[in-house]
């Protein structure tokens, strides 16, 4: 944490920096507001050496702010290292985004930004999502607890103009049904992404499930799908998604020829239809990973598990997520049931890899049967 100006400890850190020409990985995230303008020179400097080796840059806090980022632009659209940038600060909110965009697209050579826990303005979001396509090299773009003050629905048509764009990640955010009608747009137009991770808006679950069903469609170009929280988490949602919508999605996403990791924490699936959506799920031939925030450990669940994880399953990871009204724990009375399909899933030579059920209850007879079948999967995992 640099904070204070004691002992000049902040300038002496920064001019060691031009004394560290093969530093590769540089975090200053926690900038005080006290820091001197001739410290953020020298950082400028640092990044504008012809001799800078840096590649990955986290940066932020509170001094931060829209003019000191002007000075960190100046260095920045001069460098020829950096391919990583993350930006974390409540403090630049207008002008500052608009600057630093401009000295990205000089620098030309970004390939992964990131943009945490940030507050801007909708001009300063459509300042980033505009000049994000323009940069040839960029392959992610991240976007985690960024509060947006005003429309954000423009957010999704990075995706639509992002040449190489191959990760688009968003979570901890809340957004309107308009940005998910807009994402499903380009989803349809964009040829490179193949990871998608997006937060599910606490307003209309359902809503927003059905739209993204219709886009996902037989992609063909996604590998990865996440469901994440929103900016509330799931407390301010309606009751587990129950039925159709979780059909109609995992029916989507069973005609995504390439799809391998699918994460769905964001919506909590009812015990009525866990079961459907995991036997939907076997028909995502190439599915690798899976991970699914349920209502209970219930007799469905156990069923749905058994059906997914036949012979011939590819499935590597498997992770079980609790119900976080829950707070993380389930009822002794329905804990007995999963590490029954999971022991006969590894009976059956199943390649899982990777297996997390929270909190689970094993005793007596349940613990003996599954490590029996533990022991015996062992040579294969």
């Amino acid at each position: 944490k640099l904070t204070h100006q004691e002992d000049n400890a902040v300038s002496n850190f920064f001019a060691l920096l031009g004394s560290m020409p093969h530093l590769q990985s540089l975090k200053i995230d926690q900038l005080s507001r006290r820091i001197a303008t001739s410290d953020w020179e020298m950082l400028s400097d640092f990044l504008a050496d012809e001799n800078c080796r840096l590649e990955h840059l986290a940066i932020g806090g509170p001094g931060l702010n829209d003019l000191r980022a002007s000075t960190v632009a100046k260095g920045l659209a001069s460098n020829k290292s950096l391919q990583s940038l993350l930006i974390r600060s409540p403090c630049l909110i207008h002008s500052g985004w608009g600057v630093l965009a401009a000295a990205m697209k000089k620098q030309g050579r970004l390939k992964n930004l990131f943009l945490r826990f940030c507050k801007m303005s909708s001009k300063a979001a459509s300042d980033i999502i505009e000049t994000a396509p323009e940069l040839s090299a960029l392959e992610s773009l991240k976007l985690r607890g960024c509060e947006i003050l005003g429309p954000s629905d423009h957010l999704a048509d990075v995706l639509a103009k992002g040449r190489n764009l191959r990760l688009f990640h968003m979570d901890q955010m809340d957004t309107s049904s308009e940005f998910y009608s807009r994402l499903g747009q380009a989803l349809n137009v964009t040829t490179s992404c193949q990871q998608l991770n997006v937060p599910i808006t606490a307003k209309d679950p359902e809503q927003v499930i059905d739209a993204f069903a219709a886009a996902l469609d037989a992609n063909r170009t996604l590998e990865g799908f996440t469901l994440s929280e929103g900016m509330f988490g799931l407390s301010l949602v309606a009751p587990p998604i129950d039925g159709l919508a979780a059909r109609t999605l995992i029916k989507a996403l069973s005609r995504c020829e390439g799809l391998r990791r699918i994460n769905l924490t964001g919506i909590e699936l009812s015990d009525t239809c866990v079961q459907a959506v995991l036997t939907k799920l076997v028909d995502c031939a190439n599915l690798e990973s899976l991970t699914i925030r349920v209502e209970g450990l219930s007799k469905g669940l156990e069923d749905g598990l058994d059906t997914l994880l036949h012979e011939g399953s590819k499935i590597q990871s498997l992770v079980i997520a609790p119900p976080l009204t829950m707070h993380g724990s389930w009822s002794r009375r329905s804990s007995y049931l999963v590490p029954g399909a999971i022991g006969r899933a590894l009976g059956k030579r199943v390649p899982l890899h990777k297996l997390t059920i929270d909190d689970i209850v094993l005793e007596g007879a349940e613990l003996a049967a599954f490590k029996e079948n533990a022991e015996v999967h062992q040579g294969q995992a």
